[in-house]
């Protein structure tokens, strides 16, 4: 897998919704990577890498960066590392983890497509970085609704977003309102071949514009997540201390 989110630096068993798994360091020789006894664990395939993709969405909301789980193979008897791809990362010398499964499935699809953002940054494709995200705060809400949202919350979500992506997204914007702005000429514009609202992926003055709106949209989707579900960015506790 690939991710810099923060790791241990030893191998650790986890549990994690009703499950146990092994996460292994990076080193010299190995990458990240998780290992789980289907057998043991009575778990299919399919439902473990799931699983183990709600655990990587949970740690890629706590450390605000990706977590993408690549093809692995199955029938070793016992865990085993997997040789290295080179990455920068974190390790943590006592790894704590305290974080549980939500029950939440609105909040699972909030946190996949959130991880599906900073995936997305990762590998710097920044329309589908801006979709993903925008769906975090989208769900249940037809157009009119969201735009509302967007009007009533952007001060308060993109309070601590550094001032020179509020300067330039306000250039970008010229007098159109961000709710307008964000959801016509990023989230549609994005989104569909729409003539009115058109984007070139080519362009680098397109992708710039895009890539300081995705900044904010970012901010949108955490705010959206942090006050709909109290949901807390520590290690420590599911919830926000209040």
């Amino acid at each position: 897998m690939d991710t810099t989110v923060t790791w241990p630096k030893k191998p650790t068993r986890v549990e994690f919704g009703g499950h146990n798994f092994v996460l292994f360091p990076k080193t010299k020789e190995t990458s990240h990577s998780i290992s789980i006894d289907l057998q043991g664990e009575r778990i299919s395939a399919e439902d473990a890498r799931t699983l183990l993709n709600r655990f990587l969405s949970v740690l890629s909301w706590c450390d605000d960066r990706h977590a993408i789980l690549r093809q692995g193979w199955s029938g070793n008897p016992v865990p085993v590392p997997v040789p290295r791809r080179d990455m920068v990362f974190s390790t943590m010398m006592t790894w704590m983890f305290y974080r549980s499964l939500p029950d939440d499935k609105q909040l699972l699809n909030c946190l996949s497509y959130y991880r599906e953002g900073l995936n997305a940054a990762e590998a710097e494709i920044v329309s589908q970085e801006v979709l993903s995200f925008f769906k975090v705060f989208e769900m249940r809400r037809e157009g009119p609704q969201v735009r509302r949202w967007i009007a009533e919350e952007f001060d308060a979500a993109c309070k601590n977003v550094p001032p020179e992506f509020l300067k330039r997204f306000k250039e970008d914007r010229q007098e159109k309102s961000v709710e307008k702005y964000v959801y016509e000429n990023c989230r549609v514009a994005a989104a569909h071949a729409s003539m009115k609202f058109t984007s070139d992926a080519d362009m680098s003055s397109e992708t710039r514009r895009l890539s300081v709106a995705a900044e904010i949209v970012r901010a949108l989707a955490r705010h959206y997540i942090r006050t709909t579900f109290s949901f807390s960015d520590s290690y420590f506790s599911d919830e926000i201390n209040q």
